[in-house]
């Protein structure tokens, strides 16, 4: 029938002596049905597997590429000096490692905005110290004119009075 069997051959031995060999031929044809089933099964397994393993990493990487990027638009703020956009509170509650990250970026904007607040309370003090010292140097220069006006004065009287010494003498001399 042109079948593909199996064929077992055993030898038969009585009392030492062997006689023959019997012949058992079993039919593949389930076999090969249940290999060629069990392949179907592995191969569509197979593909189902790597379809969900895919669509798995697809979104997982999406998802972390969103949140790079949220946190990479937050972080570009900051280097241009704006601190105003806080980092998202759904960011920050997460649980995984881009938790952690948003966390540390908005430890990192509260240090800096605090930095930023004592950089700005100490040049507030800086320029009213600075208005404080022009004022005094403002009252200093007005006191100085006022004391070189009187030396200038004083120096005016006593050359006047020299003069007048002098022609004193000379009035006495003649």
């Amino acid at each position: 029938d042109k079948i593909p069997v199996y064929d077992i051959i055993y030898p038969v031995v009585i009392n030492g002596e062997k006689l023959g060999a019997v012949n058992i031929g079993f039919t593949l044809e389930h076999v090969n049905s249940a290999i060629k089933n069990s392949l179907f099964i592995t191969t569509v397994s197979g593909i189902v597997a790597v379809l969900v393993l895919g669509t798995i990493l697809f979104m997982s990487s999406n998802y972390a590429i969103k949140i790079i990027n949220r946190l990479k638009d937050l972080m570009n703020f900051m280097a241009k000096g704006d601190f105003t956009n806080e980092v998202p509170e759904d960011l920050i509650s997460k649980k995984d490692e881009f938790g952690e990250i948003s966390r540390s970026v908005n430890t990192m904007q509260n240090s800096i905005k605090g930095i930023i607040k004592v950089v700005v309370d100490k040049s507030h003090t800086v320029a009213a110290h600075s208005q404080q010292l022009t004022a005094t140097t403002q009252e200093s220069t007005r006191a100085a004119n006022e004391v070189a006006r009187a030396i200038e004065s004083i120096a005016i009287g006593a050359s006047e009075q020299a003069k007048d010494t002098e022609q004193g003498f000379s009035s006495r001399s003649e």
